[in-house]
């Protein structure tokens, strides 16, 4: 009986080490946009966000209805036609696990796309990548700061706000390898 537990520990410890090397959570969603001189903020924090750690391939799953601001008395979109939209990109990811400092920054450019609807679109990021000394050495928490511009998505959600909308992408990751 001792050895099939040592046997069972063994296998278990064994194919947990060959599992998914990296893992992100926490993702969040916030959107800023300005009318009349104020400044309307909603947030999500149901997002989903992936970052292979091998090949630094990001991916940030949101809907139409993230941006939508609950608490506004308009309806501006109809739940029953929730559009899916993915912001793909690749991070430095060499850079990014090689970071000695604290908090570095770095500029990328994330694709906001639909494939449903053929669309497609280029966001500039600051990206902030934080290392915590107080966390392992592959714990690190990513800010994505970017402008979404009226003018050219025209998302119903962006109607009668001013042009420049910030959006904000915040989530965790943690690399186990």
């Amino acid at each position: 009986m001792k050895y099939i537990t040592i046997l069972f520990l063994f296998i278990s410890i064994f194919t947990t080490g060959q599992g998914v090397k990296y893992q992100t959570y926490s993702a969040d969603l916030l959107i800023i946009a300005h009318k009349d001189g104020q400044d309307f903020q909603w947030q999500n924090k149901d997002i989903l966000a992936s970052l292979n750690y091998k090949t630094g391939d990001l991916k940030i799953e949101i809907k139409n209805t993230d941006f939508f601001n609950k608490e506004s008395k308009e309806k501006l979109i109809d739940e029953d036609e929730v559009i899916e939209y993915t912001f793909k990109g690749m991070l430095p990811i060499e850079q990014i696990l090689d970071q000695k400092p604290n908090t570095k920054e770095y500029i990328i450019e994330l694709q906001l796309v639909n494939d449903d609807i053929d669309f497609s679109y280029l966001v500039n990021f600051k990206m902030n990548v934080m290392r915590t000394s107080q966390q392992s050495g592959s714990y690190r928490v990513f800010t994505f700061s970017g402008t979404l511009y009226n003018d050219e998505l025209q998302f119903p959600a962006f109607k009668g706000y001013d042009n420049d909308v910030e959006i904000r992408i915040m989530f965790n990751a943690f690399w186990n390898g």
